[in-house]
């Protein structure tokens, strides 16, 4: 059975992550809530789920980092 992890989710940090699933394609965006001097870092998510399962990952370019 196919879990719909659509919606907003926040953690402790203040980071924000926006998802969205089509067809087991995951979409969306991340803010980092550590960001650098406050800057908004909101980046795109892209990923997959299968049944309960996600993942996903969001590509820092500015910092040369990732987040999965």
């Amino acid at each position: 059975m196919e879990v719909d992890f659509t919606g907003t989710w926040k953690n402790q940090n203040n980071s924000t992550l926006e998802l969205h699933i089509t067809g087991g394609i995951v979409s969306g965006r991340f803010e980092s809530g550590v960001g650098d001097g406050g800057e908004i870092l909101w980046e795109e998510v892209s990923g997959r789920v299968l049944d309960d399962v996600i993942t996903f990952n969001v590509v820092y370019s500015k910092y040369g980092t990732v987040v999965a």
